[in-house]
């Protein structure tokens, strides 16, 4: 079991913005995660991977997603960004205040990198978890929530 304290973590300082690495690759399973604070009218540093997927949650503020350059998008508290796979990216935060979001980047192999890919890897996992439930190798430990109307 991990815990930790998002603002105690091992941090990177930069001139705009600060990373804080919360959850440092390998300590549960492939997953690493963080919390960028981004003061306004700052930026996060651009950037590029084809190792892992990320995906972005922002918690405060508002902003532009940025990719590869040119393509901008309008981001804001409450939204989950999905960033595409081998793009360059980095956030601009808006400079009417600051723009903080966590991070959460996936190192699982392979490397899922389209939806197509990933909706076929989700389905053997479901397909798994559903036997391991009808054999008792797994439970509920209560009941899950009724699926939102419309949901399937």
């Amino acid at each position: 079991m991990f815990m930790g304290k998002f603002y105690e973590s091992e941090k990177d300082v930069r001139p705009e913005c600060v990373c804080y690495f919360c959850l440092p690759a390998g300590e549960v399973g492939r997953l690493a995660a963080g919390v960028i604070d981004i003061e306004p009218g700052g930026r996060s540093y651009s950037c590029r991977h084809s190792a892992w997927r990320q995906v972005y949650f922002i918690i405060e503020g508002k902003g532009k997603l940025v990719i590869n350059a040119r393509d901008e998008y309008e981001v804001e508290k409450d939204m989950v960004v999905e960033i595409p796979y081998d793009a360059e990216h980095k956030l601009v935060a808006d400079p009417s205040g600051p723009l903080r979001y966590i991070y959460v980047s996936d190192y699982s192999r392979p490397l899922l990198k389209t939806k197509h890919e990933a909706a076929a890897e989700h389905d053997t996992v479901e397909a798994e978890c559903e036997e391991d439930l009808r054999r008792g190798k797994s439970m509920w430990i209560e009941p899950p929530p009724p699926m939102p109307e419309g949901a399937s």
